[in-house]
């Protein structure tokens, strides 16, 4: 599971349970009648700062599947509700001009826009898609560990997930990339388990077992469309790898109802090239955290010697699908892909070569997020059965000189959005 982090701040995953306003605010039936009326829907703009109970959630919004009402102009704006902070000039909702978040640069404004699920929804592929991922479930292989477990009998495999997607927390998340939250946040939806096992993971309480309900297509399609009534300027789905067939069946719940925000599908980017072609057409950004280069090293620290490969070959695949990072004229988030690449100590030199490769063979355009967030976290500095510190190489925060040099090897390998 990555660090969820901006640039700027460094904050991580803040919250452990989910504790949201309550879903009924806005229900079934005032999705109804904004979807039947005949204008498009658009996200309440009421209520504090973002909390949902899952347990609070509705039991589903029914199998409805009405036509899609035009996309409405306001989509990825909203207004400070008074809780977070504004990153850079803007102006407010009152004086009648869109918020910035920072000066954009034209070449990579993607305008018109609307989320890329809705024109699948539109000629079926959504459907088909919802049918393919549930055949995966059944000898599952939506992630590099193939464990070829049947998931629709409740049978599990490394990530001990089985039917239905555990969720950990979600919330209006303010430390993540300026385009990601803007002034509203970002909805990030913290699925429980991974299918690494990162010596170091910050949010190993949630990571290494499935953390929080089990939660069925309609109750997470609901998820979404609460983040989306807060005024969140994107659903955000945090360590999704293990949990596609679910995300997909949630998806096309969703639209229907008035799903209309960006998804951002943010991943470890040990992901299967198979799984990821099922959301080819439904996520708009893609946000892998690339973090070792060579195997010994994911091997040692995550359990997976076969991750920098499987990584480079999603990461390709997500660049296919969705291209450099695009943004609104307000500077959010619209499509593209967004790269992480953690700094952690005496690595320097897998940090160069990431970084080199990014450049040659992804896109010097690349929007690359360099984070310095590290800490030791986990197994980490803990002692071992014979009383030894376990892996005490990466027991420190990395130093000044690594990040500057981190840094440094972005601009000579021609990295710019850094």
């Amino acid at each position: 599971m990555a660090p969820s982090a901006s640039a700027s701040s460094g904050r991580t995953h803040p919250a452990r349970v989910i504790a949201w306003r309550s879903a009924t605010s806005r229900g079934p039936a005032a999705r109804a009648s904004a979807r039947d009326s005949g204008p498009p829907y658009r996200p309440s703009r009421a209520g504090g700062a973002a909390r949902l109970r899952a347990s609070s959630l509705p039991g589903g919004h029914g199998a409805r599947r009405d036509p899609l009402p035009a996309l409405g102009g306001a989509l990825g704006t909203g207004v400070d509700r008074g809780h977070g902070r504004d990153t850079g000039p803007s102006t407010t909702a009152e004086e009648g001009t869109p918020r910035t978040i920072h000066p954009v640069d034209r070449r990579f404004v993607l305008e018109p826009f609307e989320p890329a699920y809705l024109a699948a929804y539109r000629d079926g592929r959504l459907a088909e898609r919802v049918e393919a991922a549930r055949a995966e479930l059944a000898s599952c292989r939506a992630c590099p560990r193939d464990c070829d477990v049947d998931r629709l009998a409740g049978e599990t495999g490394v990530c001990h997930v089985g039917r239905h997607a555990p969720v950990a927390s979600a919330f209006a998340h303010f430390g993540e990339e300026d385009c990601l939250r803007g002034w509203a946040g970002s909805g990030t939806i913290f699925f429980g388990s991974c299918n690494l096992r990162c010596v170091f993971c910050q949010n190993w309480d949630i990571s290494q077992r499935p953390a929080g309900p089990e939660l069925t297509a309609d109750r997470l399609a609901s998820l979404m469309l609460e983040l989306q009534d807060q005024g969140c300027h994107n659903v955000n789905l945090v360590t999704p790898e293990h949990v596609v067939p679910q995300v997909i069946e949630a998806v096309a719940e969703a639209v229907p109802l008035g799903l209309r925000v960006p998804i951002v599908y943010n991943t470890s980017a040990y992901d299967a090239l198979r799984s990821l072609r099922l959301l080819d057409g439904l996520v708009d950004v893609y946000m892998p955290d690339l973090k070792f280069w060579r195997p010994e090293t994911a091997r040692r620290l995550a359990r997976a010697a076969d991750y920098p490969q499987r990584a480079r070959e999603a990461i390709l695949e997500m660049h296919r699908q969705v291209g450099d990072l695009r943004v609104g004229p307000d500077g959010l988030a619209r499509r593209g892909l967004i790269v992480r690449h953690l700094v952690m100590p005496g690595l320097g030199d897998e940090t160069e070569a990431i970084l080199g490769w990014l450049a040659r063979e992804v896109s010097p355009d690349a929007f690359v997020n360099v984070m310095g967030q590290y800490r030791p976290e986990h197994r980490v500095g803990t002692p071992d059965r014979a009383g030894r510190v376990r892996h005490g190489e990466i027991d420190r925060r990395p130093s000044t000189d690594e990040l500057a040099a981190a840094h440094a090897a972005a601009r000579r390998a021609g990295l710019w959005r850094v």
